[in-house]
């Protein structure tokens, strides 16, 4: 084995593959890594070797493992924690997707609802730590993973452990320690008891970032910047953005305090307050958590209803009057549509476009449509409703912002992008689809093709990864041709899921699940045979499910054929007879065997 990142690789070698770095920052480097003994990709931060020494191993798994005992959907789970080469080093669920501070790089500013959807996922997780007793002491854009439609928070304990480390002395070593901009004033102020109200802090901090376009307070050097954490108070949210409502910025305000009592009472209602639309009166701390009156509920609820109608009636009156009116006319119907579900299963097919500013491909875009719409469960939406939705608007290239308010207003919970990038006699073709609520990520594919050659094969792959993910999906995409149900083909790979790691009643019951969504799904048949034949030795159970499997032939891979042959027998020795007869079925025309 050559260690491509540093001799903790040796270390660790028994139990996990160093595949690639994610991620490097002042305390240490992320890497994606595949956890050999359970099949699942993992995050490893290795810590800063300096940091070793500073924090003690001991202490060090002590924060990381209270950190362990929280599970909630907002923040990334650590499984352990540990020391390799003189590395400390802690393991963490991998969701992909990016850092809020890599999209803000990107984007700098982001929608008002897309930052206060974040920040209200963000205080979700928040608010459970608190709960069971954690602070986080570190709330900044690079702790916020988004990733599969949600924000999660990472490296919980971690700020905990490095509280009493002498911050000079690890300074005078060169590692940097920590970031300025989003610290509580108790923390600026080197205070022993930090409470839940700092992360409150922090998160507003974030949240004031994601709407302005830089951190409240900056500075040419960290101590200035906390002295103005300090001292100053941040200017308004309104004075630099005016979509802000009178609302949010009182609650960002609040939860700005210098004196942590001054704050809202808890990070969740902070994250509630956050929609009122109208500043709070003067005693907010008497309201705060007075309930939402019923009467105030209900008017906003007609009111709602009545933009809808409205909405719906002026686009009508007005469809054949200029690109611009209707466009305002739509995005009145999307503020009322973005508090509604949009169901994930629906997805639209954006228009392709060419890097180089060309137009895209419009026999690409329809067969992908047709693709996807191979999946029963998998609604898309239609040619003929895109193209009302885009007259709204003026010709060009569509941006991932306009693609999501499109894909709101026709009720689609994802929607695809397609960019096509030449490369001398071939094209690179990258089709990511993103989350219509979040605007996050959720799946991506890429291929490359002679020009103007993409093969139905390579479409089809494109449409799969769009709809499944996951090192199990990606491994089973040659079984993907024997059903037409989505949901048989997702419980199809939590079956084999459940297989990689021995938990045989999951996995029949997964299967089970399978077959009976598509009773003619070949390789589900075939697995669960399998799978019975090592729980239980009942020959004629196994023997009837693969020759259900059986009546698919066409539709298994030669492999799974030979081996659905030698299962029907209960007997290795029958192998080679099964390869004769696999011969004599492939010499056909008829049958067209997936390789």
């Amino acid at each position: 084995m050559i260690a491509k990142y540093g001799d903790f690789e040796f270390a660790l070698a028994e139990r996990y593959r160093f595949e690639n770095e994610l991620g490097r920052g002042a305390m240490g480097t992320v890497y994606l890594a595949k956890d050999v003994r359970l099949g699942r990709p993992v995050a490893i931060k290795m810590l800063h070797p300096t940091l070793t020494n500073e924090l003690g191993v001991k202490r060090f798994q002590a924060e990381i493992r209270i950190a362990a005992g929280l599970h909630h959907p907002n923040i990334i789970g650590v499984h352990e924690s540990g020391e390799a080469d003189g590395r400390l080093f802690y393991v963490m669920d991998y969701l992909g997707g990016e850092t809020l501070r890599a999209r803000l790089q990107r984007e700098k500013q982001l929608s008002v609802e897309d930052a206060i959807q974040i920040a209200e996922q963000v205080a979700e997780g928040l608010q459970y730590a608190h709960d069971h007793g954690v602070v986080h002491r570190d709330v900044k854009p690079e702790n916020i993973i988004l990733a599969e439609g949600r924000a999660c928070v990472v490296d919980f304990g971690l700020a905990r452990a490095l509280g009493d480390v002498d911050a000079q002395r690890l300074t005078a070593s060169g590692l940097a320690v920590g970031t300025p901009h989003y610290l509580s004033p108790e923390q600026a102020g080197a205070e022993r008891e930090i409470g839940p109200a700092a992360d409150q802090y922090g998160l507003a901090c974030v949240l004031y970032e994601m709407l302005v376009g830089e951190p409240p307070f900056t500075g040419p050097t960290a101590s200035a910047i906390a002295m103005r954490h300090i001292s100053e108070a941040a200017p308004p949210l309104r004075a630099r953005r005016k979509t802000v409502t009178a609302g949010l910025d009182a609650a960002v305000r609040r939860a700005m305090e210098k004196v942590p009592a001054d704050r809202l009472g808890t990070v969740k209602v902070f994250a509630a307050s956050l929609r009122l639309p109208e500043e709070e009166p003067s005693t907010p701390k008497k309201r705060e958590r007075r309930p939402i009156r019923e009467s105030s509920r209900m008017a906003r609820v007609l009111l709602a209803s009545g933009l809808l109608v409205a909405t719906i009636i002026i686009v009508g009156a007005i469809r054949a009057r200029s690109s611009t009116s209707a466009a305002d006319t739509l995005d009145d119907g999307v503020r009322w549509l973005t508090s509604q579900p949009l169901d994930t299963t629906v997805y639209l097919v954006l228009p392709s476009a060419s890097s180089t500013g060309n137009s895209g491909d419009p026999e690409l875009d329809d067969r992908l449509r047709d693709a996807l719409s191979r999946w029963k469960g998998v609604t898309v939406v239609g040619k003929n409703d895109l193209t009302a939705a885009l007259s709204a608007y003026p010709a060009g290239r569509v941006s991932a912002s306009l693609g999501r308010k499109i894909a709101r207003s026709l009720r689609a919970g994802r929607y695809a992008m397609v960019e096509l990038t030449p490369q001398g006699s071939v094209t690179s073709i990258r089709v990511e689809v993103l989350d219509a609520k979040s605007a996050f990520p959720a799946r991506h594919a890429s291929v490359m093709v002679p020009k103007g050659q993409a093969s139905d094969a390579i479409v089809a792959h494109l449409a799969y990864s769009l709809v499944f993910d996951g090192d199990e999906a990606a491994r089973s995409e040659d079984a993907a041709g024997g059903t037409r149900s989505r949901l048989a083909f997702i419980w199809y790979l939590r079956g084999k899921a459940a297989t990689s790691v021995w938990s045989l009643d999951r996995a029949d019951s997964a299967f089970s699940t399978a077959v009976r969504n598509d009773p003619r799904f070949p390789q589900a048949l075939l697995a669960l045979a399998q799978v019975r034949s090592w729980i239980r030795d009942d020959a004629s159970d196994v023997r009837g499910l693969v020759a259900r499997s059986l009546d698919g032939a066409s539709l298994l891979s030669p492999i799974q054929y030979l081996h659905a042959g030698a299962l029907k027998n209960l007997s290795v020795g029958h192998f080679r007879e099964a390869c004769a007869q696999y011969d004599t079925l492939a010499s056909r025309d008829s049958l067209n065997f997936a390789a």
